[in-house]
């Protein structure tokens, strides 16, 4: 399998929201915002990171840079650490600074202007200002010329990779990009807001104990990609994502010819026990639905449960896997039939099946 390059690798742009313990206003002025930005470039200087814009927020910031070899933590936590202790000194506090780690998105370079429209906008956004250069709250004045920047800005950088050079007309170019969106709501897109969401039903789809990347801004700016990476080995098992009910009962009955209420309860017999292996391993294996779920749908206890799957025969394993992916199938066909799409589904667990 051919190796890809790493979307984070050094060198690639990465938007950074770091937000304060209940959203609380912690910053409340200029010498507050100063010390945050002396600190943001000693921890640019040490941790190679090229810092190509921000804003520092009441109550959050936002931080574009370049990566470096050394990890994005390696830029931040020392920053962090040290502007917390500095405010707790300054207002007689104590406790944590900043929530959890930081978000951190990986930006394609063509979206490179549109963040940067984005976060210099903050201040518009939160009504401080009604144009981005009335505020210094932001790099915004500095990627002008209003305002000298501080030398571990790198605005020219910032510039080129948005697609503006360094000239007057290239800045003054720039200040018409952001300035024609000022009126941009809140983009949960670039802010990646709903982010804890979608690694859950990433994890939910994919079944496994993956590593789901930061996410990557592609270059239109309106969507996320995320790369999901799993242990070599390791089956990737996605999670059908409805509740089985009947379905699973039915489409057994009729792929093992054995009647549907024989199949739930404590009814015995070998067509029934091989049929309820056929719905644990359809149900459990290949749709990836809990066991206590899969055993609750026939009626039976989750030691039962596993007890049937641990005595299949060897001999039966192959066969009964056969019925059971029938049994998928006619389920998923099912959901088909109703407009579920399924497509990635099914794609997905055509590929698990194929490498367990």
């Amino acid at each position: 399998m051919p190796r890809h390059a790493r979307r984070d690798a050094p060198g690639a742009v990465h938007h950074i929201i770091v937000r304060f313990v209940d959203r609380a206003f912690r910053i409340r002025d200029d010498e507050e915002r100063r010390a945050y930005l002396y600190r943001l470039g000693a921890a640019s200087r040490r941790s190679g990171w090229t810092v190509l814009a921000y804003a520092v927020m009441s109550n959050h910031v936002h931080l574009v840079a370049l990566a470096a070899e050394s990890s994005v933590a390696s830029f931040t936590r020392p920053l962090h650490v040290g502007f917390a202790a500095w405010m707790n000194a300054r207002h007689r506090l104590l406790g944590p600074l900043v929530a959890a780690r930081p978000t951190v998105i990986v930006v394609d370079d063509g979206a490179v202007p549109r963040v940067l429209a984005y976060v210099h906008n903050n201040p518009v956004r939160a009504g401080v200002v009604t144009r981005a250069d009335a505020s210094g709250w932001s790099s915004h004045r500095a990627f002008v010329g209003l305002d000298a920047p501080p030398r571990w800005l790198a605005v020219r950088v910032g510039l080129r990779l948005a697609g503006f050079d360094g000239s007057a007309a290239g800045r003054a170019a720039f200040a018409a990009e952001v300035d024609a969106r000022r009126g941009d709501r809140s983009d949960s897109i670039i802010s990646a807001q709903d982010l804890a969401a979608t690694r859950r039903s990433i994890r939910a789809l994919v079944g496994s104990a993956a590593e789901i990347g930061s996410p990557f801004l592609e270059a239109t700016g309106v969507q996320l990609a995320h790369e999901v990476r799993v242990p070599l080995g390791a089956a990737v098992r996605p999670r059908w994502p409805r509740p089985l009910g009947d379905a699973l009962v039915r489409s057994v009955a009729a792929v093992m010819s054995v009647p549907a209420d024989e199949i739930v309860g404590l009814r015995r017999g070998r067509a029934v026990s091989r049929a309820r292996r056929v719905a644990l391993l359809a149900g459990n294996h290949l749709l990836g639905r809990p066991l206590i779920e899969v055993a609750a749908t026939l009626g039976i206890s989750v030691q039962a449960a596993s007890a049937l799957l641990r005595r299949t025969p060897s001999a039966s394993v192959d066969p009964l896997r056969a019925s059971a992916a029938a049994v998928v199938d006619a389920i998923v066909a099912a959901a088909d039939g109703d407009g579920f799409n399924i497509s990635t589904f099914r794609s997905h667990r055509n590929s698990s099946t194929q490498n367990s």
